[in-house]
């Protein structure tokens, strides 16, 4: 089933690559290098597939203040009728999408293709020589004309040509971007015409190689066919090698270390570190250190002015220096809570958009993944992210907006190649809104991901997902967008049960209070602050004060908010004196059994964020 959606003032100019395509502008010419195997099909069969698709419109259309029309295809099956032509059907729930866009688009077909690029910058012409201007007798008015390359003659008969007065020039300068993941690659690199780019054809050209970026892989960095090609580039130009085995596992964002270290020196246990680290996780092999250089973020390469081309380092991060990375104990009676995300709509200096992991022993549960979240795991886990990962059962993804799922896919492939490198190719189980299943068929036309979907409409208050014996997570829907739902995940054992229950963005809403009576623990929107409801009714949102009353109602146990807008860069402002209620931060870590942990350290998070109040 496939699905085209469309904004009509969203103009944009894709030009796909094809053999060697080139693209100047402004002087800059970038020659775009494909790898690409022989026996894979022609792009250009696809294209009477997508110029012969038939169109039919409905006369309602649906506008978003004015600013953009949003046209959807029709649902297209891959069957085909006895005369070969694609079945199409129409959208089961029309109603969210009023105007409809029928296209017959074709199947996806994965082209395994990398493409290297080489950007080419003009010749930098030589300075105009004033004493053979005044020697030749030019005029000054003529001088623009010579170094735009015309010739001209002056008052006294005389030939003047642009070399007359001019200097000599310097090459231009060009830069080789090299994808090559694979030795499969690197058979079709070797393959490519590079040779205007080696040493012993400099002089035939006018540019001059000083910069090659090689975003390749460890096999193939490692190849002496590789050695020998790179070796064939002249001896100055500098090799940047971006291979993730070589290079550590450094941090960039060093505003948001700083305010972890701070945390971290308030509660430990609540505040880990996040892994970081100055050593690769292989070195790299003693011979290729002189020739290639490992990237450090905001290393710097100078290539003009030519006289101050090189490597510059004065920007460099200075790394932290980390405890020992600390795994935390699992248990399904005692489950861990990790707010992976905490801000509301795009990410922030200090905060990550939607995500939080419930985990224990042998299983975990995530709701919501916006982007960034597996980075984000990967800074809370470090070296246990694989085994996080592979044990990750269900990811909850509570509605449609981007904030809350676009991080999804590259936990999904990380996930999936991680347990086919062992043979396991069980699916993992999400769940979400019934346009959230489209979006996943659309991508799975990219990229084969083995999942098993459920409707949040499926798995209502009354009706319970059981993903294992003994764990429950069911949907409440609530007040928000079109198909917005928030989570209760329950532990159903005679012995130690809990209840944990997840708003999503909402309003407050009664659905969510009845649903989650008694939870050991809410974790609640809080977009705004006191004062904003305005604000909070426009958007579908909740204030703070909203957020403590629905725990009230609720009866819950705790409550941490979360879903700050990032109006608050740092932390949200209430009534910071009220028990059993807390702030999310990212990466914050706290077993369920030590939730009044937050709030005992309350006085000190205000004291060293007193200018934020």
């Amino acid at each position: 089933m496939r699905y085209f959606f469309n904004r009509d003032t969203l103009n944009f100019h894709i030009q796909e690559v094809r053999d060697y395509t080139n693209i100047v502008d402004k002087g800059v010419n970038i020659r775009a290098i494909p790898l690409k195997p022989s026996n894979i099909i022609n792009t250009e069969s696809l294209d009477p597939l997508i110029e012969n698709v038939s169109e039919e419109r409905s006369s309602v259309s649906y506008h978003d203040n004015g600013l953009y029309t949003m046209q959807l295809a029709r649902r297209v099956s891959n069957k085909r009728n006895s005369e070969g032509e694609i079945i199409t059907e129409p959208h089961s729930k029309t109603s969210y999408f009023p105007k409809r866009y029928t296209r017959n688009l074709p199947t996806t077909t994965p082209i395994p293709m990398q493409v290297c690029y080489a950007i080419q910058m003009p010749a930098k012409r030589g300075k105009v020589d004033m004493n053979k201007v005044r020697e030749l007798g030019v005029k000054p008015q003529d001088i623009g004309r010579l170094t735009k390359g015309e010739t001209i003659e002056t008052e006294d008969g005389k030939t003047v040509n642009p070399g007359d007065i001019l200097g000599s020039s310097e090459l231009g300068s060009a830069i080789l971007v090299v994808s090559c993941t694979s030795l499969v690659y690197l058979d079709l690199l070797l393959e490519q015409d590079f040779d205007i780019y080696f040493e012993e054809n400099e002089d035939n050209v006018e540019f001059r190689i000083v910069q090659i970026v090689h975003m390749v892989s460890m096999e193939v960095v490692l190849d002496q066919r590789y050695h020998q090609w790179v070796a064939r580039f002249n001896q100055n130009t500098n090799h940047i090698l971006t291979c993730k085995e070589f290079c550590a596992p450094s941090t960039v964002f060093t505003s948001w270390m700083n305010v972890q270290q701070r945390l971290h020196a308030i509660k430990s246990s609540l505040f880990p570190n996040p892994y970081a680290s100055t050593l690769p996780d292989i070195l790299l092999p003693e011979p290729l250190q002189d020739v290639f250089t490992i990237p450090e973020p905001l290393l710097i390469f100078h290539i003009l002015p030519s006289k101050i081309r090189g490597i510059d380092t004065s920007s460099l991060i200075k790394q932290p220096t980390n405890e020992p990375h600390m795994n935390e104990q699992l248990s399904i009676s005692d489950p861990l809570v990790v707010c992976l995300g905490t801000g509301a709509s795009i990410p922030s200096k200090y905060r990550n958009v939607s995500a939080t992991y419930i985990g224990f022993e042998n299983g975990g549960v995530l709701l919501d993944c916006g982007e960034g979240t597996y980075g984000q795991m990967f800074r809370k886990f470090g070296t246990q992210l694989d085994d996080h990962l592979q044990n990750l059962n269900v990811v909850f993804i509570s509605h449609l907006h981007a904030d809350h799922h676009l991080g999804l896919f590259s936990i999904l492939s990380k996930r999936q190649s991680l347990l086919e490198a062992n043979d396991n190719y069980t699916p993992i189980n999400i769940i979400g809104p019934t346009a959230f299943e489209f979006w996943l068929e659309e991508y799975s036309e990219i990229e084969t991901l083995r999942y098993k979907f459920t409707d949040c409409n499926n798995i209502t208050e009354y009706q319970a997902l059981y993903y294992n014996e003994e764990i429950s997570i069911k949907s409440v829907e609530v007040s928000h967008c079109p198909d917005a739902f928030g989570a209760v995940v329950e532990y159903l054992s005679d012995s130690n049960p809990w209840k944990i229950v997840y708003s999503g963005d909402t309003r407050p809403c009664n659905t969510l209070v009845n649903a989650g009576k008694n939870a050991d623990l809410l974790i609640h929107e809080a977009t705004f602050e006191n004062g904003m409801e305005d604000d909070a009714i426009a958007k579908y949102h909740s204030t703070t004060h909203e957020a403590i009353d629905v725990a009230n109602r609720m009866e819950a146990k705790y409550l941490i908010m979360n879903h700050f807008s990032q109006r608050y860069p740092k932390i949200p402002l209430f009534d910071w004196n009220l028990p059993n209620v807390g702030i999310a931060f990212d990466l914050m870590t706290v077993h369920l059994s030590k939730l009044n942990d937050i709030s005992q350290i309350i006085p000190q998070i205000q004291d060293i964020f007193k200018e934020e109040q």
